[in-house]
């Protein structure tokens, strides 16, 4: 049986995106999951309460819930330390989450085409 050289499979490892850097959304097809669809059904639904309850609780309206949750709102810094308080998570998670799902639509409609480059002295 041939023995496969380390070098490629760990030079093909290298050229990949690690996980800290997050995902290529400049090379992604399918949007990111918004941030409201992802807490209606990882942690609102499976915790068994109802939206309205979840919207209580956070001291928000059950109509601004469900707009998030319907992805029709963005969720804010407040919005993301309720989201984390309600489910345990850190809010960082829900900004992070509405930054990339915002960062994807700009990238397809934002025409940069003739904006040139700053240049800087810096190395």
């Amino acid at each position: 049986m041939p023995s496969r050289s380390t070098t490629t499979t760990a030079a093909k490892r290298a050229e990949r995106p690690r996980p800290q850097d997050g995902a290529d959304l400049a090379r992604m097809r399918r949007p990111p999951t918004h941030p409201g669809e992802m807490f209606e059904e990882e942690y609102r639904k499976p915790s068994g309460i109802s939206q309205a309850e979840a919207a209580r609780r956070m001291g928000m309206s059950t109509n601004r819930l469900n707009e998030i949750v319907a992805g029709k709102r963005s969720v804010t810094a407040e919005t993301a330390v309720l989201f984390g308080a309600l489910s345990g998570t850190d809010p960082r998670l829900w900004l992070s989450l509405q930054v990339d799902y915002d960062l994807w639509h700009a990238l397809r409609i934002v025409d940069t085409s003739n904006i040139r480059q700053v240049q800087t002295d810096r190395a």
